[in-house]
């Protein structure tokens, strides 16, 4: 999300803008909705992650636990 606050425009204050913001969120939990076997099974062929040690890690083995 953070990446997205670039393209935030605060003095046209209108609900377009929560676009910019919620934008990368929406689309990630998109991307794990539509996730079809064909990924799922890559993923799977691949060794799991290291042990999560900070809040981003900790992100990423959770999708890696979703797909796999």
């Amino acid at each position: 999300m953070t990446a997205a606050t670039a393209y935030m425009h605060p003095d046209l204050i209108d609900a377009t803008q929560l676009k910019h913001l919620y934008g990368p969120v929406v689309y990630a939990a998109q991307a794990l909705e539509l996730a079809t076997e064909s990924v799922r099974s890559l993923v799977r062929s691949m060794p799991a992650p290291p042990e999560a040690k900070t809040r981003l890690t900790h992100l990423y083995a959770a999708l890696d636990a979703g797909l796999r």
